[in-house]
């Protein structure tokens, strides 16, 4: 899922329906995508509304840009195509086996007003 507030420029838009179906294709995952909508538009810059949903490499669904009512639009994911793609894909699974499951990183992070903090803290919850 990615929101974004990409402004409307000329042909911005088959720039996105490229980025976004290749991404999708690579990745071998689906991919949705939103911008800011028209109501949100300035003096200074314009956003459209557009919308894409994209499955392995293939836009699937697509708003209407710059439209002034409210759109949805859904589709059907095919999660265990995707699934399996990514089994037999050889080139995806050798780069997988590499990536570690996940990392771990430590930080330290003080409170510049503990006491501000303290005060808007809530009661801890007590089991009965």
């Amino acid at each position: 899922m990615n929101v974004s507030a990409s402004n409307e420029v000329l042909g911005k838009a088959d720039w996105r329906r490229t980025m976004i179906s290749s991404e999708s294709g690579r990745c071998s995952s689906a991919f949705c995508y939103t911008s800011s909508g028209i109501g949100e538009s300035s003096n200074d810059i314009v956003y459209s509304g557009h919308a894409l949903i994209a499955e392995n490499g293939v836009i699937l669904e697509e708003s209407k840009r710059l439209a002034a009512e409210p759109q949805l639009i859904v589709r059907d994911i095919d999660t265990d195509r995707l699934v399996y793609d990514r089994r037999v894909n050889s080139s995806f699974r050798d780069i997988s086996s590499r990536v570690p499951q996940y990392r771990v990183v430590e930080t330290e992070v003080s409170d510049p007003h503990p006491a501000a903090a303290a005060k808007h803290r809530s009661p801890p919850i007590r089991a009965r």
